[in-house]
């Protein structure tokens, strides 16, 4: 997926592109975040809008990278 990680004042910021690896299925990958972030199909859907989005913000670093993986 086509999440960065961004530092502000010692917290971090996942953020999420839309982007994702070519060879996954975009409906899996929808699937597993809906299962990740405990949410609706609405909402992940509006992380695809081409636009950038803070999924999780203020993490310490341990708890960003696991996102980012």
């Amino acid at each position: 997926m086509g999440c960065n990680i961004k530092m502000i004042e010692g917290k971090f910021d996942v953020v999420f592109r839309g982007q994702t690896i070519k060879s996954m299925d975009i409906s899996l990958v929808k699937q597993n975040l809906v299962s990740l972030f405990r949410s609706s199909p609405a909402a992940i859907e509006k992380l695809f809008s081409g636009d950038e989005v803070a999924v999780r913000k203020s993490l310490d670093y341990g708890t960003a990278m696991k996102y980012q993986s």
